[in-house]
């Protein structure tokens, strides 16, 4: 009874030893680190706030967006936007430009963005900007990035 004994406990002591030295398996590792979670968390909050669709799903506040250079955003109605870096031309519709209320004027088509001013898209009728130089924007409200 002894002899099993030992040899059990020598099984077991061995198989503690390898899974000890064994090297870690990133893939199928089921522990998990809270940095990991805060990481994976923070990229999801993130995707929320970029989130496009409905008024109901418009952050109700200012988020950065960067807009690579030749993309397009065009954003929905009431959205706010303030060019923080960067250049960007407006997209202007049939009835009308983007609204700049630092200024108090309308920008028109192909018209620069100013940096630092506040600007409103009145409709969501295709109206944005195009980036001419990779961009850092600040975004409330609805939009797509193309």
């Amino acid at each position: 009874m002894k002899k099993w004994l030992v040899i059990a406990l020598a099984v077991a002591l061995i198989s503690v030893g390898a899974l000890a030295w064994a090297e870690p398996d990133l893939q199928n590792d089921p522990l998990v680190t809270v940095s990991y979670l805060q990481k994976i968390v923070t990229e999801i909050n993130v995707k929320i706030a970029n989130i496009q669709g409905s008024e109901g799903n418009a952050p109700q506040k200012f988020i950065v967006v960067d807009v690579p250079q030749g993309k397009t955003i065009i954003a929905g109605e009431g959205t706010e936007m303030i060019l923080r870096m960067g250049a960007g031309q407006i997209i202007a519709s049939d009835k009308g430009g983007v609204s700049d209320v630092t200024q108090g004027k309308d920008l028109t088509m192909n018209e620069n963005m100013p940096l630092n001013h506040l600007l409103v898209v009145p409709l969501a009728d295709g109206r944005g900007f195009t980036a001419t130089k990779t961009v850092k924007v600040m975004m409330k409200g609805t939009y797509v990035m193309k």
